[in-house]
Formats: C-alpha cells, sequence, structure tokens
C-alpha cells in the first residue's frame, strides 16, 4: 500500500541541507521571549509543536473537522524516513535563503546528531520527499529596494512518499533519552496529514488568531531568531512589512489558506539556509 505523508511547516522553520545530500534539516531555533537586536519589541516563546486530525489514530478513519491532537516536540528531533527519493530543490521565491542574505552559515553542530545546545527547541530530519506546496504570505522589503518587495511565505508543505498501512513518527531527544515513539497515524483518502508548528503559544491551533496587522516599514522581529543559528551573528537587518499582497512572488503550487490551523502571515515566515554554489 503506497500513500503520502503531507507535512506542514508552519511559523520560524529554516529547511538546511545536509552537506553530504542525505537529508533536508528543518531546525527551529528557540525563542524564550528574548528581545531580538534590531528593534526593542520582545520576542514572545515560541512553541513547537506536531499538531493532526485524531481521525488518523483510527484504522479506516474519518476528519473530525475542527480537532486537533497536539504534541510537543521540544528538545527533540523528529525523525521522517518514508519511501522514494529526496529532492532538496526548494526556490527562493517561497523560502528566502538567510545564508545568502547573511554571507554565513548554518552552525554545523545543529546539523550533527545529539545534542545542539541552546539555539534550537526542536528540529525535523527528512530522509525523502520534496517540497510540494507554500502559502504565499504576505509582502516585505528584505534584500531588495524598497520599490521592489517579495512575499514571504509563513507555511510550506512538504510531501514524503510511503509505504506500508501506518507513518511511524519517532522522537529522538537532544540528550540521547531513550527514543520515544509517536502514535501509529494511519492514511484517510491516500494520505496523513499532520502541521509542524514553532510560532507563539497564542498562534497555535485551535486557539482562535487574531492577526495583528504591522504599519508599514515595521520589522518582522521573529525574523531575527534565524540569525542565531549561524556561524557569525549576522549584522543583517529583518525583513520590513510591506504590505498584504505583492503583484508577483511564489509561482509554483500554492496552498489554499486554512481557517482554524493558527500561524499569522505578519509574524513568523520560514526560511532556507543553503551554501551558494
Amino acid at each position: 500500500m503506497t500513500f503520502d505523508l503531507k507535512i506542514q511547516f508552519v511559523g520560524l522553520c529554516m529547511f538546511v541541507p545536509d552537506p553530504d545530500g542525505s537529508a533536508m534539516h528543518v531546525l527551529m531555533p528557540t525563542s524564550a521571549g528574548s528581545g531580538g537586536p534590531h528593534g526593542s519589541a520582545d520576542v514572545p516563546a515560541h512553541v513547537a509543536m506536531l499538531c493532526f486530525d485524531p481521525g488518523y489514530l483510527q484504522r479506516n478513519g474519518s476528519r473530525w473537522p475542527g480537532a486537533a491532537v497536539n504534541a510537543v516536540v521540544d528538545q527533540a528531533t523528529l525523525a521522517v524516513a518514508g519511501s522514494g527519493t529526496l529532492d532538496l530543490a526548494l526556490p527562493e521565491s517561497v523560502a528566502v535563503n538567510v545564508a545568502r542574505v547573511t554571507r554565513s552559515s548554518v552552525i554545523p553542530s545543529l546539523l550533527a546528531p545529539g545534542d545542539p545546545g541552546t539555539a534550537l527547541a526542536a528540529r525535523v530530519r527528512l530522509e525523502s520527499g520534496k517540497m510540494t506546496g507554500y502559502a504565499p504570505g504576505v509582502c516585505w522589503n528584505y534584500d531588495s529596494p524598497p520599490d521592489d518587495p517579495r512575499p514571504l511565505p509563513n507555511r510550506v508543505c512538504w510531501t514524503v512518499p510511503m509505504e506500508g498501512k501506518q507513518v511511524d513518527l519517532v522522537l529522538r531527544p537532544f540528550k540521547g533519552e531513550r527514543d520515544t515513539p509517536l502514535p501509529a497515524l494511519y492514511p484517510i483518502d491516500g494520505a496523513v496529514e499532520v502541521w509542524v508548528y514553532n510560532t507563539p503559544r497564542h498562534e497555535l491551533p485551535p486557539s482562535p488568531l487574531h492577526d495583528s496587522r504591522p504599519e508599514h516599514g515595521q520589522p518582522a522581529h521573529h525574523f531575527v531568531e534565524y540569525y542565531k543559528l549561524l556561524q557569525n551573528p549576522a549584522a543583517t537587518p529583518p525583513p520590513t512589512f510591506h504590505s498584504d499582497r505583492c503583484t508577483g512572488g511564489g509561482g509554483g503550487n500554492r496552498l489554499a489558506d486554512v481557517d482554524g490551523f493558527g500561524g499569522s502571515a505578519y509574524t513568523c515566515m520560514v526560511a532556507q539556509a543553503k551554501p551558494e554554489m
């Protein structure tokens, strides 16, 4: 039996290809409420969380609209194996390459097995699959002229081909404790869909989300948390808000907006860090 595991990554999630090409790492920086270096506003504490519909817990189950099972992914790696090939391609029009913009690179130890220290709240290791969609987000000035803003998506979908009858996800604690298997998830209509968040707690489902639209030119304070994952602390300013829509941007497969599933396009955008070729 074959089916798809669809993982929706929401919030501060940095996609980093392994140097040997064996995996795509998704790094979720720790944010414990400390103020960022650019601007006076505090960055609220973020929570790394795995969410899924409880209908996936039952064989031959059905979806429960509006319901979610939440599992904290704290100080651990979520390992996703799957089957098939791995495609590391991630267009910069979908996730901006922070390594290029800051002329820095990710701290190597953050990609290695074991304890990465205090920089990461959690991470995901993807050994197969590819990016299959994104939510366009809103429009920002970042590494671009003021009259040429760009969208910075806050949600990316990664699809992993699976073989068998269920999805078996495993949490590997950073500090070497015993692995924790998560409950088996069974496909519905040929797929299992889970959501991985790294957002402030009030943006997690099923909490209602009330977006606070920033002023034009206001910096994205949460975005600077990515700079902590780089070898050389970046002096690069964060993105600044331009407008709700850009004239261009993205391309590819846009994801539909999903009400009730959290995440804010005004606070936490996805990114990537890949070496320049």
